[in-house]
């Protein structure tokens, strides 16, 4: 008798956790039902005019122009501007809102240095873990050069305020990457020559 007292108490207290799990579970339904079905009052509405396809290449080059720029068209899909005596290349298109600038060139070395190359690659990976550009390298098919580009794709609207400043900082991030780049790769020289004297 004292054995199905026992299983009965379990049972009871049981039923009676499903119970309050589920009327809890229910409550919080009829709170998320009575909350999206409250008119939506304080929400101002947005511009509901269909969007227009983006004309981003002209807006680019608009906003070049304005900070002073000198823009060429290579092709139909990039452009070419100098900003602070570094020419920068500018994948862009009309109908797209991002844009893929690009620092070409911004380091070398030879790809026969060997341990040069090391210093790059290894200061290129500890840049890329920190950084909002994208450092990489690529060998010159024309040389023994390894080539290292700066790149960062980004959007570029006509809603995003202050467009200027806005790729003006941009454009400071690949200033700040390129001299960290080289200050590293500097740093990794010394540490290498106090190590071996």
């Amino acid at each position: 008798m004292t054995f199905l007292a026992i299983v009965g108490g379990i049972a009871l207290l049981s039923a009676f956790y499903w119970y309050s799990e589920w009327s809890e579970e229910r409550e919080t339904e009829k709170e998320i039902e009575a909350i999206m079905q409250k008119p939506k009052q304080n929400i101002p509405k947005v511009n509901e005019q269909p969007m227009e396809k983006p004309a981003t290449r002209d807006l680019v080059k608009q906003v070049l122009r304005k900070m002073g720029c000198r823009v060429e068209d290579t092709d139909e899909q990039t452009i070419t501007f100098e900003y602070q005596a570094v020419t920068f290349v500018m994948e862009v298109v009309n109908d797209c809102l991002f844009v893929n600038l690009i620092w070409p060139w911004c380091h070398s070395c030879n790809i026969f240095d060997i341990d040069e190359f090391a210093r790059v690659r290894k200061v290129i990976n500890e840049i890329n873990s920190r950084s909002s550009c994208t450092i990489f390298y690529i060998k010159c098919s024309e040389s023994d050069d390894v080539a290292v580009h700066i790149r960062k794709n980004f959007i570029f609207v006509p809603q995003i305020q202050h467009l200027e400043e806005y790729l003006q900082s941009i454009l400071s991030s690949f200033f700040a990457a390129a001299r960290e780049l080289n200050l590293q790769i500097e740093k990794v020289r010394m540490q290498e020559c106090e190590n071996n004297p």
